[in-house]
Order: structure tokens, then sequence, then C-alpha cells
């Protein structure tokens, strides 16, 4: 697949659904991306809150992946679907139980990822923008 994820992507949140009253939080995203394995760790943060380092391990070939989290575990499912990332992920801590089904999308000039994610209650876009220089082919050894 010729779409590469890697790199460092930040973006925007309100994060008012989780906590009432916190209106704009900050996701930083460092994508890990050799195919067919990719790393994202994320930071998420807010006015007066961090909530931690989040670290998911996928495999782009359909492959199962079980990641630990927590304590818990989160299993991920990728495949590529044309040159979109196509995500199942359940989340499992405990007694809670959730299942994400997520589509990342990457704009033809590499500077913008969208991120789709639904849950059985919930649609979410994150557009989250890139904070390094796009790879180029001539910095993947291809030109």
């Amino acid at each position: 697949m010729s779409v590469d994820f890697s790199g460092r992507w930040a973006a925007q949140l309100k994060v008012n659904a989780f906590l009432p009253g916190i209106e704009n939080g900050m996701v930083a995203i460092r994508i890990d991306h050799v195919e067919p394995l990719l790393q994202l760790t994320q930071v998420t943060s807010a006015p007066g809150y961090s909530f931690g380092h989040f670290v998911c391990n996928y495999r782009t070939d359909g492959t199962e992946v079980v990641t630990s989290f927590h304590g818990g575990q989160v299993r991920t499912n990728a495949r590529w679907e044309s040159d979109e990332l196509s995500i199942d992920m359940q989340i499992a801590l405990g007694s809670y139980s959730k299942r994400v089904q997520s589509r990342w999308i990457l704009s033809r000039d590499g500077r913008l990822l969208t991120m789709q994610h639904e849950t059985e209650s919930a649609f979410h876009v994150s557009i989250l923008h890139r904070q390094d220089p796009p790879k180029t082919r001539q910095t993947q050894g291809l030109g």
C-alpha cells in the first residue's frame, strides 16, 4: 500500500463529553508505520488535566493484534480498503467494553489525517494536522 501514516500529528478536541465544562483539549499522536506494522502513541490533555498516554499496535494485513492497556486489552483488526485503513477495535477494561470502528484517510498532500470513529451510540470525526514534513519519494529512499 502506498499510504504511509508515519509522523507526528495534532488536533484540538472538545472533551466536554468526557468531562463536563472542559471545552478545549489537545491530542498529540505519533504513528510509526512500516507495512504491515503500525504503532500509534496518543497523548490527550485539556487545561488542568492530563489523561496520560495510550499505545496501540496494528497489523494492516487483517491479523488481530492484542495490546495490554491499564490492566485491560485492546484488540485491533485493520485492513486496507483502497487507500483508506479500516480498523475494528474492541476495548475491554474490567467491566467496561466498547467496540469502535474507525476509518483513517490521508489527504493527497499528506498534511491532514482524517480519523472517523463510530460506536453503537456515536460518530466522531477528528482532523489531525501533520506536525512534521510529509515523507516524499526522495526521503523514503525511492528517488
